[in-house]
């Protein structure tokens, strides 16, 4: 796992977003329950949940905006408060000019975190 984050840190260093895309689309995790409870399935989805959440960043900057928004939703549904997922999915949305589902994601996000003035900010 530390030689997948080193990977990642470096692409992203270097905004190689085709590798960077691929790195994460190689990376096989099994399958999971969200309803699992146990420690390791927790673990497993909050580590699937920030691949996908990363991919799909990736794939916005790329501007292949419906491969993010699958990424988002896929992880939004391993974990519907996953922080990250929600602004990306926000932000993709208001790329695709979604303006009143991107605010119902900005609005879940800040739900979270009420004190971060950047999603304050996207709200305004």
């Amino acid at each position: 796992m530390l030689k997948l984050i080193s990977s990642a840190t470096e692409l992203l260093l270097k905004e190689d977003w085709n590798e960077y895309i691929n790195l994460y689309s190689r990376c096989h995790f099994p399958q999971t329950s969200p309803n699992d409870d146990d420690d390791n399935s927790t673990n497993l989805r909050r580590t699937l949940c920030s691949a996908l959440s990363n991919r799909a960043e990736a794939y916005s900057k790329l501007r292949d905006l419906s491969a993010a928004l699958i990424d988002c939703d896929h992880a939004l549904k391993l974990n519907p408060f996953h922080l990250k997922s929600l602004v990306c999915k926000g932000n993709v949305l208001l790329d695709l000019h979604c303006y009143s589902q991107a605010f119902e994601c900005f609005h879940r996000a800040k739900a979270l975190v009420s004190t971060d003035s950047a999603i304050s900010q996207l709200l305004k």
